[in-house]
């Protein structure tokens, strides 16, 4: 009787086993069926000094900083990529209405990015994702304000 009821344990055991590895299966299976998010990237070059100091400004975005060589011609280097799951000409027109401004002055660059106005209200619960890359001088100094997002830098030379 012991031996017949281990052998339940054992066989429900190896049933509920098979049943979570087809489960899983099946969540991988429609991970890999989801469609592409429609998404836009922007880029552009500034010309600076050294020692001066970078502004940037998002209300949503992952940013990573990147240190020219010290060597390296006194340049800011942005690439912006802006990502939405809305669809078709919903998701276009959200994609174009994110704003994007980069200036140099004399106190050197500022970038900002804001998220459309009415993004909340007329986008249908769309989700957007954006992610910085911005390349500075060596001696440079960096001020960055995000809503929200991670902030990744290497070895800088300025101030953070």
């Amino acid at each position: 009787m012991a031996h017949s009821l281990s052998m339940s344990k054992l066989l429900g055991a190896v049933f509920l086993a098979a049943l979570a590895s087809l489960s899983a299966a099946r969540i991988l299976r429609a991970g890999e069926n989801a469609p592409a998010r429609e998404s836009v990237d922007r880029a552009g070059d500034l010309q600076t000094g050294k020692d001066l100091t970078l502004n940037l400004t998002t209300d949503l975005g992952s940013v990573k900083i990147v240190s020219l060589p010290p060597n390296a011609a006194p340049t800011v280097h942005y690439s912006v990529h802006i990502e939405t799951d809305a669809r078709g000409a919903q998701a276009q027109k959200l994609l174009a209405a994110y704003t994007l401004t980069a200036v140099s002055s004399p106190g050197g660059v500022t970038i900002n990015g804001t998220l459309p106005k009415r993004y909340g209200r007329d986008s249908g619960n769309a989700q957007f994702w954006v992610q910085f890359v911005v390349s500075i001088p060596a001696a440079y100094n960096v001020r960055i304000n995000s809503g929200t997002g991670d902030l990744e830098t290497g070895d800088i030379g300025g101030r953070a």
